[in-house]
């Protein structure tokens, strides 16, 4: 195969090539697995992920590489390494601080994931993709050999059958009305302080909402979900609460390889026009929270759907000896669910 180096990193065997000509023996590349995340197939999950640089191309070179990747292996590489790839630059880069396999492997642009810091920019800058613009995803998978190929791959925010605006962070002052769904979200519930919104999809029809509560004591972050049900096919029967339910269970033990589920349970919150009905689920793990490793405990919650449409999840995460349970029921019983139904 014909290779043009773009950067040899002379410290590494890892190198950028143009790729021109047949595939390399191996050749892995992220896939998106669901709502715009990221992910990798299954062939690649023996394998661990040691970096992610998001990467743009200077738009004033003319012709030159179509795409990105690193050859071998590329776990020790540096800042500096990762930075040194022209005609690229690497706009965002998160390194792993522990093993992170690549079967529990899941990224949205701009997250940092769990077991992961930020590098690139310096200072936990934030990332927020520009709409449009083409960007390459590369991740360096280990072991590697020469003959392995971790291939960068193309991303284009708000672009028609991409991630459109997948992650997109949402500017709102004052209360943030989901209009969609009715659903408000003040900038204080109980104790905890809103923070980041973020729109999972073209139609802002799936957000998050991030709130917490600072207190060195009792830190809790907490986001609240509201998504529509899942389509299926025309001629299937729509999934039951239950399978629902088992599936955001099966979120949290992805996302966390430790992660023990503790209990769960049926629960129910008052709301203008009745009760809402719904489950609970305790899980425990050992992991990073914010800056800090230890042991962490995460409360989810998931309602029956609203209107026949719309699904709420809750998830709180706090330090494991953390008694959360007072702080929990204030923020559940503060956020009204019945303006779903009106």
């Amino acid at each position: 195969m014909k290779q043009l180096k773009l950067v040899t990193v002379a410290a590494l065997v890892s190198v950028v090539v143009l790729l021109a000509g047949c595939p390399a023996q191996e050749m892995a590349h992220p896939v998106l697995v669901q709502n715009g995340v990221f992910g990798f197939e299954p062939k690649w999950w023996s394998k661990s992920v040691a970096h992610v640089q998001v990467l743009t191309k200077d738009e004033s070179v003319v012709g030159g590489p179509d795409t990105v990747a690193l050859i071998g292996s590329c776990s020790d590489a540096t800042v500096e390494q990762m930075q040194s790839l022209a005609p690229f630059a690497t706009v965002w880069a998160v390194r792993a601080t522990e093993p992170v396999s690549a079967r529990d492997f899941r990224l949205v642009p701009g997250h940092v994931p769990d077991g992961f810091e930020q590098v690139i920019p310096p200072d936990a800058q934030p990332f927020e993709p520009v709409p449009g613009r083409t960007y390459f995803i590369t991740v360096c998978l280990e072991p590697a050999d020469e003959r392995f190929y971790s291939l960068g791959v193309r991303w284009t925010p708000g672009q028609a059958g991409d991630v459109a605006l997948t992650g997109a962070r949402l500017h709102v002052e004052g209360p943030f009305r989901h209009a969609p769904s009715g659903m408000i979200f003040p900038v204080e519930v109980a104790r905890f302080r809103r923070g980041e919104i973020r729109s999972y999809d073209a139609d802002g029809r799936d957000v998050g909402v991030g709130y917490d509560l600072s207190s060195m004591t009792e830190p809790i972050t907490a986001t609240v979900y509201v998504f529509p049900m899942p389509a299926g096919e025309p001629t299937e029967d729509p999934p039951s609460f239950q399978e629902l339910f088992e599936a955001t269970v099966n979120e949290i033990t992805t996302l966390h390889a430790t992660a023990r589920l503790v209990t769960q349970q049926e629960v129910s919150v008052p709301a203008a026009g009745g009760a809402c009905p719904g489950r609970m689920a305790v899980f425990e793990y050992h992991g990073t929270f914010g800056k800090t490793r230890g042991d962490f405990r995460t409360y989810l919650y998931l309602f029956e759907p609203l209107k026949d449409t719309w699904l709420v999840k809750y998830r709180f995460t706090c330090p494991a000896r953390v008694d959360a349970s007072e702080r929990i029921d204030e923020s559940l019983h503060a956020l009204d669910l019945g303006v779903i139904s009106r």
